[in-house]
């Protein structure tokens, strides 16, 4: 499949449906006529798919009846079909549904099995279950309170980039280290501020989302760059976020985050694969000037395989227009598809148009 700078302008009868959903997180929260038909005719299509065992579907199906997006509010199905997914080692399912589990006024059982529920999916990386199972262990719900088990987890969803996680690693284990007793919160980041050339990459990056989190976000930017020029692709992601629009930290400046992301995504990092394929997608359809190159489409490629849903939606919208990918009906369903089985309505929407229902 070879890049393609020719643009192709999609039909007009399929631009409302799709944009009537288009801003939207799972394509669920709209609810303008358009948009509620094409969710109740997504809960429909999911609906056996789910019964036949998709545990993608299964989650989707539980989210919709959880939030009442084209089917009505139902937490008890919600749940139902969320413990099916999460039998199958669905981490999202796992995750909702330990939530769903862990409140109060939930019998004591149902509560021991939430925290069941988020080791599983921090076990797997969800960065939510990992905060949550911290916050179970500093706090003592369902389990015994262990402040080093708390901070290895708040720790782990922080190298994820979960501001939650900075937060509380900083309480369950920073600020308790001895050296620091007594000390203010700012006077506890000058002093890891003073110490930040002395310290490893991975270290740097913890350090400078502690300022983010919790001092000043000028003073992170520095200290993100220091740490991902150093080989911090987390710190280089983070960078790449902060600058590619889609955050308040700093906008408009397209080349320094496909600079950041790009370093990142060639050490691994999903999310900035993720990122990446927005700056090539937003090039390559010609909504914003975008920092990404020609050769980046591969970004969308791989963040379509890991399941993210948006690149999948993008990637569909590059194959059906034939910009960035040579033109290929067939391979644009199935993009759709794969992000219309995470509950993507605008997905959903451009696969029935072409016929992939």
């Amino acid at each position: 499949m070879m890049p393609s700078e020719q643009s192709v302008v999609i039909g007009d009868h399929l631009k409302p449906a799709a944009a009537a959903l288009a801003d939207s997180v799972y394509g669920f929260e709209k609810t303008d006529g358009v948009a509620k038909e094409a969710l109740r005719e997504l809960a429909s299509w999911l609906e056996p798919q789910a019964e036949r065992g998709d545990p993608e579907a299964q989650f989707s199906l539980g989210y919709m009846y959880e939030w009442g997006s084209g089917v009505e509010v139902s937490g008890k199905t919600a749940n139902a079909w969320y413990s099916k997914a999460a039998r199958q080692g669905h981490a999202d399912a796992q995750y909702r549904l330990a939530r769903e589990l862990s409140y109060d006024d939930e019998p004591p059982a149902n509560r021991k099995r939430s925290l069941t529920l988020f080791r599983q999916a921090a076990e797997s990386g969800h960065k939510m279950a990992q905060f949550r199972l911290g916050r179970a262990y500093l706090q003592g719900e369902s389990t015994n309170v262990d402040y080093a088990k708390a901070a290895t987890w708040f720790l782990k969803a922080a190298l994820q980039g979960s501001k939650e996680g900075f937060h509380y690693y900083f309480s369950a284990a920073v600020s308790r280290r001895p050296e620091f007793q007594a000390m203010s919160t700012e006077q506890i980041l000058e002093k890891l501020i003073d110490s930040y050339s002395a310290v490893g990459a991975d270290e740097q990056y913890l350090i400078a989302g502690l300022v983010d989190a919790l001092g000043s976000e000028s003073k992170a930017k520095e200290l993100y760059k220091i740490a991902a020029e150093n080989g911090s692709a987390p710190a280089a992601a983070r960078l790449g976020m902060k600058y590619d629009g889609r955050s308040s930290f700093q906008t408009g400046d397209l080349k320094q985050a496909a600079h950041w992301y790009r370093m990142a995504a060639e050490a691994g990092n999903s999310i900035a694969q993720e990122g990446l394929c927005y700056l090539y997608y937003t090039r390559m359809t010609g909504s914003t000037p975008s920092g990404a190159t020609k050769d980046d489409g591969v970004w969308c490629l791989k963040s379509a395989e890991h399941g993210d849903y948006l690149a999948n939606r993008w990637l569909g919208q590059m194959y059906l227009r034939g910009v960035g990918f040579d033109a290929n009906k067939t391979e644009a369903i199935a993009s759709f598809r794969k992000a219309a089985l995470r509950g993507d309505g605008p997905s959903f929407v451009m696969m029935k148009a072409l016929g992939g229902v």
